[in-house]
């Protein structure tokens, strides 16, 4: 049962990332689960043999060696950034790598993802270049009639 659960969360998955805990208390862990909830983003552990057979089903192998963690969420640089961040508030907790759109990344590229912009943001910064290039060209296309009302307007005044 188990392990269809988890076949079925990680076949959906678009991204996770792989942590080490070993160290973290189960308050600093449940203060970890609470944080990254409210991001949309899920702190999983399960026993890693039950995890590695889970993702080995689905052609997904993982880095399992010592007490490993799974964060998995829908946006995978902001799932990267958490990972990220966690590591960077509790040192006990180790990057070890992580599954992006069916390719397997090392520590230091979890990282470099980390850099990347969110899809959000992504969106935004397209969807303002957008609306900036037309604003532009409207500006071009109304100046020559805007410079004939002023001449226009001068000649009547004067």
């Amino acid at each position: 049962m188990m392990l269809d659960h988890l076949k079925s969360r990680y076949a959906s998955a678009k991204s996770f990332v792989f942590v080490e805990y070993r160290g973290i208390s189960a308050e600093e862990a449940h203060a970890l689960r609470t944080e990254l909830r409210s991001q949309g983003i899920r702190f999983t552990v399960v026993k890693n043999s039950i995890v590695a057979l889970a993702l080995d089903a689905l052609g997904k192998g993982a880095p399992f060696h010592g007490p490993t963690a799974i964060m998995d969420g829908e946006d995978p640089v902001a799932v990267a950034r958490a990972a990220v961040a966690s590591r960077r508030k509790n040192k006990a907790i180790v990057l070890k790598g992580a599954h992006v759109d069916g390719k397997v990344l090392g520590a230091e590229e979890v990282v470099e993802l980390s850099r990347l912009p969110s899809r959000p943001e992504m969106l935004g910064s397209i969807a303002s270049a957008a609306v900036g290039a037309g604003a532009r060209l409207l500006s071009a296309i109304l100046a020559p009639a805007s410079r004939l009302a002023g001449a226009i307007d001068t000649k009547a005044e004067g």
